[in-house]
């Protein structure tokens, strides 16, 4: 759903944020790796960082995902047809394993 969902929420440019969120989920499974937990970032997380890197009113950001359908407590996660290793993939077009540890 938030593939999708992402993908038709644009803040400056078309899928702005669906960039957004997988560079966040790319982070947030980078540092999963790297510490014993998981983190995982929320939408509420995502309209946050959306309004620090546009300059843009958080609840206008906010209001965009509610109009949306997503929940605020909703996480970024990866859908069916993004695998976490993918993820990687996607965003650098590199393959993870050919690369260096991140």
């Amino acid at each position: 759903m938030w593939n999708v969902g992402l993908k038709t929420i644009s803040i400056h440019f078309p899928k702005d944020v669906y960039m957004l969120a997988l560079w966040v989920l790319a982070n947030d499974l980078a540092y999963s790796k790297r510490h014993s937990g998981t983190r995982r970032t929320t939408i509420h997380g995502l309209s946050l960082k959306l309004s620090y890197l546009t300059d843009i009113d958080f609840k206008s950001i906010k209001s965009q995902f509610v109009d949306a359908g997503f929940s605020a407590e909703a996480t970024i996660e990866p859908d069916g047809n993004n695998h976490p290793h993918d993820i990687f993939q996607l965003i650098t077009g590199e393959d993870e394993k050919s690369s260096q540890e991140y």
